[in-house]
């Protein structure tokens, strides 16, 4: 019975076998495969088109799964496709009998057998039974004829081109095997042109999106505009709309999906249309990638296992900077190979890196990037990147992130012609190393031995076991206070704490819990709290307490990004 049905379904593909007997002959072609023969017309002729595609099945309303087309190069429009109602139907097999007028020109007969989306193609039976578009490869083909010395063959294939130059990003379907990435500057504010064709489906097509710097805030998405579909598959689209952007930092993401840098279904009727642009149109924006032919001003990166690096930046002037910073952070808050930049001799935060503005930076989940741009003020500012014991540029025991060589921080000036030795000086501090605590606090701690801007009222730092410390401060005018702790807390107790008392009535005014304290690095005990309030005129008293067990006096396997910090400390609030 078998051999019954093979030898029937061998004589039934050959009933008819494919053309070839044409000036310009496209045959051959295999599933998911595309071919395109380019040929110039050296005066106006009626060319003869004779075919053979396929519907993706026997359905009644089935769509056409192989197609053919005549693309004009001067106008870059269709100048003939094939069309269901135009054809002789026999089941799936299309017959194309048809001509078409063209004028002198360039042009690209086209043959597609790559389906109508990426999923049809794998929907055939496996013995060719089944009406079935993939089961008549041997059918498809193209022929164009036209008289004598009308027409000549161009020698290779003329493909359109799908670059776009001058543009402030471009990617065309060769760019399409990995995902694209671009990053970008508006000052003040601007206009960019949105431009080129995407695939659009249900399930896995192409993801564009625009984010904003340092937050990866999305602010624009292919998925939220109207577009209009651009031939062949169902999936293409074809978009071109104008965004209008404010003061800022910008990253364009193009993820190709199904895409790969080839064909996964039918391209668009022309194939320059899969190239995806964005162009100026108003304002000043440009590139922002520093790591092209540009220097940072300071380099912290290549880091290995239990390093530290800090160093001080010293700005005459004010200064705008990006800063890209590698590393590793979990989910739930914990940081252990990350970088901040802070005010020296104050408690002010200029900068850290956090789980919440940081974003995937390939390889493990705990690898994290994060980027910024911001105008750092006259002043000395500490830049600082550290690293725990493990996974690091040095040796990586998880799936290494891309660029494993930025591992740490960067800080680049945006303008680095402002850059000279009268402005800017760069000290380093202290380099890759193993130091037990940093050297003094970072951002997230609280006790700063060095004067604050606002001035200094409590520091309760450094604190050891069985500690119970107070120290009483006095306000002569309502004031705002910066309240900065590390402890232990847990949802349940609190083992390592701190509160406030007003001396007068005795009330407690402020108190250190869980609601109000974020994971601080280490155990998930460990908790630090940063926040303001304010005080009226009259005496208080700063309190902190420690039970036996963890503090700065010993930490065991596990420690605080700030170690030195435990206790607390408060300062008037900068204006």
């Amino acid at each position: 019975m078998f051999l019954f049905i093979l030898t029937g379904l061998v004589m039934w593909r050959m009933t008819v076998s494919p053309g070839g007997g044409g000036i310009v002959t496209v045959s051959g072609l295999q599933v998911g495969h595309v071919e395109g023969r380019s040929f110039e017309i050296d005066a106006p002729t009626m060319l003869k088109i004779e075919a053979e595609v396929s519907f993706e099945d026997d359905r009644p309303d089935a769509d056409l799964a192989v197609l053919a087309w005549i693309l004009d190069h001067s106008t870059g429009d269709v100048a003939w496709k094939t069309v269901s109602d135009a054809v002789t139907r026999r089941g799936v097999r299309a017959i194309v009998a048809d001509s078409v007028d063209l004028a002198a020109g360039l042009y690209t007969a086209y043959l597609s057998a790559a389906g109508p989306d990426p999923a049809s193609r794998w929907e055939g039976s496996r013995f060719g039974l089944s009406p079935h578009w993939t089961n008549y490869e041997s059918f498809w083909h193209l022929d164009l004829t036209a008289p004598e010395g009308v027409l000549q063959v161009r020698d290779g294939d003329v493909l359109p081109t799908d670059s776009a130059p001058g543009s402030l990003f471009a990617a065309g379907l060769e760019d399409r095997e990995t995902v694209q990435r671009m990053m970008f500057h508006v000052a003040d504010s601007g206009v960019i042109r949105v431009k080129g064709g995407f695939t659009r489906c249900p399930e896995v097509c192409d993801s564009i999106v625009i984010q904003q710097i340092p937050d990866a805030r999305v602010i624009w998405s292919v998925e939220d505009e109207k577009a209009r579909p651009s031939g062949g598959s169902r999936m293409n689209q074809w978009l071109d709309t104008s965004i209008r952007l404010s003061d800022g930092a910008y990253e364009i993401i193009l993820d190709p999906a199904e895409h790969n840098g080839s064909w996964s279904a039918n391209p668009p009727w022309n194939p320059q249309d899969i190239g995806f642009s964005l162009t100026v149109e108003e304002g000043s924006i440009r590139t922002l990638d520093p790591w092209t032919g540009g220097q940072p001003l300071i380099d912290q990166t290549g880091l290995g296992d239990d390093a530290s690096m800090l160093s001080r930046l010293v700005l005459e002037d004010s200064l705008d900077v990006f800063v890209q910073a590698l590393g590793e952070l979990t989910a739930s808050g914990q940081r252990y190979d990350w970088g901040w930049i802070e005010r020296e001799n104050s408690a002010d935060t200029i900068w850290e890196m956090t789980w919440e503005n940081s974003e995937p930076a390939g390889g493990d989940a705990d690898n994290r990037q994060s980027k910024a741009i911001f105008r750092l003020g006259p002043g000395t500012y500490l830049v600082g990147f550290q690293t725990d014991g493990s996974h690091s540029y040095e040796r990586f025991n998880r799936s290494p992130p891309r660029n494993p060589e930025r591992w740490g921080l960067a800080l680049f000036p945006l303008r680095p012609e402002r850059v000279t030795s009268t402005r800017v000086q760069v000290d380093v501090l202290s380099k890759p190393g193993a130091p037990p605590v940093p050297e003094r606090p970072s951002v997230t701690g609280a006790a700063m031995d060095d004067e604050h801007e606002g001035g200094v009222l409590v520091n309760l730092t450094g604190l050891g076991n069985m500690a119970d410390v107070r120290s009483r401060f006095v306000l002569d005018d309502t004031t705002r206070v910066l309240i900065m702790a590390l402890g232990e807390l847990s949802t349940f107790n609190r083992y390592d704490y701190g509160w406030i008392e007003d001396m007068a009535s005795g009330e407690i005014v402020w108190e250190m819990t869980w609601e109000n304290t974020v994971p601080a690095g280490g155990d998930t005990t460990y908790r630090r709290v940063r926040e303001e309030l304010v005080l009226p005129p009259g005496v208080f008293e700063a309190r902190f307490q420690t039970d036996e067990n963890i503090s700065a006096e010993g930490y065991g396997s596990k420690v605080p990004d700030t170690p030195g910090d435990w206790g607390i400390a408060i300062f008037k609030a900068p204006r």
